[in-house]
């Protein structure tokens, strides 16, 4: 690997890290919220603003899209929302860090979908990633585990979410990324 190559992956996987880091933050956060703002106020004000600040970045990366590519992205912001909603909801039951730990089971839930209907061959050592993000999430974020509604509704979130990635690994192509991404984020504002 080449000192240029070697230094990009090294920001590569620091930015990963970085992001995971905030993602995981966010639950203690918003489950902190939910107690002042309605979980469907809270989300509407928060694809609004994202809504508008892509569209005012780039104006002209929906006009680009077909009409098949809109109904596409249509399709994947209501998955999105409607999983939004669910996970936030959810959210104000259990605690954060369980809340957290089963909404990361979308990374089981994605190859499986992907398998059932992109039929796409799932490799011996992502299934095996899989385990291992699953313990590991495991370790990181239960003590003790029961099903109630709130881990109901967030294991249905994650299965949306999974049904997310896979539509977006089926629909989306990279000239049409930012007009996909601006369309959903505006659905999901809607929704």
């Amino acid at each position: 690997m080449t000192e240029p190559s070697r230094r990009t992956s090294w920001l590569a996987s620091l930015a990963l890290l970085a992001m995971a880091a905030c993602w995981g933050s966010t639950f203690f956060l918003i489950k902190d919220l939910l107690d002042r703002v309605p979980t469907l106020d809270f989300l509407a004000v928060r694809f609004a603003i994202a809504s508008v600040v892509l569209v005012l970045v780039a104006p002209k990366a929906l006009g680009r899209l077909s009409p098949e590519v809109r109904k596409h992205a249509v399709v994947l912001g209501l998955l999105y929302g409607v999983a939004q909603i669910l996970q936030t909801t959810g959210l104000a039951h259990p605690a954060a860090s369980v809340s957290g730990f089963v909404t990361g089971l979308y990374v089981v839930f994605t190859p499986l979908l992907a398998a059932v209907i992109l039929h796409t061959r799932i490799p011996p050592i992502t299934w095996a990633a899989v385990v291992l993000a699953t313990i590991g999430l495991a370790v990181l974020a239960l003590d003790g585990f029961s099903i109630g509604y709130g881990e109901f509704i967030t294991l249905l979130s994650a299965v949306l979410y999974a049904l997310h990635i896979v539509g977006l690994g089926a629909w989306s192509t990279v000239q049409d990324a930012l007009g996909m991404t601006i369309l959903q984020v505006i659905v999901i504002a809607v929704v």
